[in-house]
């Protein structure tokens, strides 16, 4: 099978979840001339942004192509100009595990399921949100399992801002980002960091 230049970059970001998770090694390919196709993850530059970016294509036209976070529920505001797509995301690493990242037709309906997915389970979380909020204030899940000694902060320091990480164990559960001052906490890991963020807004990944 012939291979295309490759380059490998680290995902950071929640928005791809579950196709791609933070600290997932992807292997992306130049498209060295072929065509860029909906369903495909693609990696780009985007406006206003000091880091690359790995979203899925949604369609393709005028020299240009609208993409959308596989955990998003919109699409991306920005068309982004083909110039500006570094490649496709073909292989994402993850542990031991090295996973394939379809794209075209068969990426289109992965992207699909997991949108709709996404809209049933935001759905739910409104009608479960209040006595879930109040269960996370509690600590009681955090009292009584052996989690505690698990969960670690981590502060990387950006070029524009401090970047807060929480962990359980080798998971990255939740995040805070100076620039933007929102936290960003996975379900159902509220229930555990709650006692970290404390007062703070949030949004799920």
């Amino acid at each position: 099978m012939q291979r295309y230049p490759y380059d490998r970059m680290v995902c950071v970001g929640f928005s791809m979840m579950p196709t791609l998770r933070p600290m997932d090694l992807l292997e992306v390919v130049s498209y060295n001339g072929s065509s860029i196709r909906p369903g495909d993850v693609v990696v780009f530059f985007a406006k206003g942004k000091r880091h690359k970016v790995a979203h899925r294509v949604v369609s393709v036209g005028h020299g240009n192509v609208i993409t959308k976070g596989d955990n998003n529920s919109k699409v991306d505001t920005d068309p982004i100009p083909s110039k500006d797509i570094v490649g496709r995301v073909v292989y994402s690493i993850r542990g031991k595990k090295t996973l394939c990242v379809y794209g075209g037709s068969r990426g289109q309906l992965r992207g699909s399921i997991f949108s709709t997915k996404q809209l049933l389970d935001r759905a739910l979380s409104s009608l479960l949100r209040p006595a879930y909020h109040r269960l996370a204030r509690t600590g009681i899940a955090l009292r009584i399992t052996p989690l505690r000694k698990k969960i670690r902060t981590v502060v990387f320091k950006r070029p524009h801002g401090d970047d807060t990480q929480i962990f359980m164990g080798s998971l990255l559960i939740a995040r805070h980002r100076s620039w933007n001052n929102r936290w960003f906490v996975r379900k159902p890991f509220r229930l555990f960091v709650e006692p970290y963020i404390a007062g703070t807004d949030d949004e799920y990944a």
